[in-house]
């Protein structure tokens, strides 16, 4: 059985000289930014900055832990690649 989702990742525009994306994650009732999903560079991998005085389920957090592996990996793959 699936469960719902109350969140939704949303691409924002590359920024020039960025090389890596983000993304804002946005609550699919109210439409509220509830963070960023961003490159850090010192552990070199995505994260979550999440936006001041937000809660957060632990389904929320299985849907932000999914995403950020799936945009690690794909980082990963294309260092590999070169």
């Amino acid at each position: 059985m699936s469960r719902k989702t109350f969140i939704r990742f949303e691409p924002l525009p590359v920024e020039a000289g960025r090389k890596t994306g983000r993304w804002q994650v946005l609550s699919i009732s109210s439409g509220g930014l509830l963070g960023i999903v961003t490159w850090y560079p010192s552990w070199r991998q995505y994260v979550l900055e999440p936006s001041c005085s937000t809660v957060w389920s632990n389904g929320c957090l299985r849907d932000v832990t999914a995403f950020l592996d799936a945009q690690n990996q794909v980082h990963r793959t294309k260092e590999e690649a070169t």
